[in-house]
């Protein structure tokens, strides 16, 4: 391809604000256009000027991926993400017939394909257990929408979902989970939070909570400080567990007994700081876009891999409403049925995935 292909946005957000600034100074891409609005139309008025899309919150959205995919055009799907199986097989049906990138950008992390490799490769030993934290105060702001925030599933959700897909990237197929929810410190429409625990197809364990509410150091966002309006802390968010070592998460420190004989908790353990540094996700993300563009690379992320995701987060979602009913059935009392519209939890129910 001669010219730099030319890259139209569909939608509004910061997250697309970002994204043309990406493009004005890409070395392989250029910025066709920034439409916030006007659907399908929007598409017709770039035919003949773009070679491909970004396409993120916009009215219609499947109308305007069906008419972007009319085109031939490749697409990036942004956030916000489908928060049903329904919304998603719509969208995969509306793109059917070119290639697609899911906007899952914690994938393009430098530091989970690092953590990955070093997982595979038996830096820890046998994988035991990961434990996952993601918990921030979001501001008001994001609540005084009721409608939009249902629409949305809510900040906790879509964290459940991000979280869960980097669990499957990392520990591998989730087999089993049990879950509890509640809405106890917004007392609002959706949940706040989330506890999960469940297993992988190779035997390790997972704990993972999410939290809107919580106002901690520990979460994805404020430990990589990529993410803006969230102050950076830089403490690990995950603890990955095996039988040789472990490793934090994202920073990529690895303990480990460096000494002779078997190892166990009488030895110490040397830290090891393995920090991955590149570029941001979403310059890695936009730079795999190009590569898809220019040499007809297949998409990191497609609907197969995020829809697994998705589907395994409202499996969680579900199974925490099941032990909030089990509560509220006459003659429980175990928990508090009373605590806003996803109660405090109680007794989880086991899902097999």
């Amino acid at each position: 391809m001669g010219a730099r292909p030319a890259i139209l946005l569909i939608g509004q957000g910061a997250g697309l604000r970002h994204c043309a600034g990406l493009l004005a100074r890409h070395e392989s891409l250029r910025l066709a256009g920034l439409v916030a609005t006007g659907g399908p139309a929007a598409v017709e008025g770039f035919a003949r000027q773009a070679d491909g899309a970004i396409i993120g919150d916009c009215a219609d959205r499947p109308a305007v991926i069906a008419a972007a995919a009319a085109k031939g055009w490749p697409l990036l799907l942004a956030p916000p993400l489908p928060t049903s199986l329904e919304e998603a097989d719509i969208e995969i049906a509306a793109a059917a017939g070119v290639p697609v990138l899911i906007g899952l950008e914690r994938r393009h992390h430098a530091a989970v394909g690092a953590a990955r490799s070093l997982i595979a490769s038996g830096a820890v030993g046998t994988l035991t257990a990961i434990q996952a934290q993601w918990a921030l105060r979001q501001p008001r702001s994001l609540f005084t929408d009721e409608r939009r925030l249902v629409a949305r599933g809510g900040p906790a959700f879509s964290a459940l979902v991000e979280e869960i897909d980097l669990l499957r990237t990392l520990g591998g197929e989730i087999v089993e989970m049990t879950a509890l929810s509640s809405a106890h410190a917004r007392r609002g429409p959706v949940e706040d939070g989330f506890a999960v625990c469940g297993r992988f197809a190779g035997g390790g364990l997972f704990t993972l909570l999410a939290s809107d509410a919580a106002l901690t150091p520990w979460g994805w966002d404020a430990a990589t400080g990529e993410t803006p309006g969230v102050a950076a802390t830089g403490h690990d968010c995950w603890q990955i567990s095996g039988t040789e070592g472990a490793l934090g998460f994202p920073s990529l420190r690895l303990w480990r007994f460096e000494g002779d004989g078997q190892a166990d908790c009488a030895r110490a353990l040397s830290a090891i700081d393995l920090g991955a540094r590149g570029e941001t996700p979403a310059a890695r993300q936009l730079a795999h876009f190009a590569d898809m563009l220019e040499t007809g690379a297949t998409p990191a992320v497609g609907f197969a891999e995020a829809r697994a995701s998705l589907a395994a987060a409202l499996q969680a979602r579900g199974a925490a409403a099941a032990a909030l009913r089990d509560a509220a059935a006459p003659g429980n009392d175990s928990g508090d049925a009373g605590d806003g519209p996803r109660g405090s939890g109680s007794a989880p129910r086991r899902v097999p995935t």
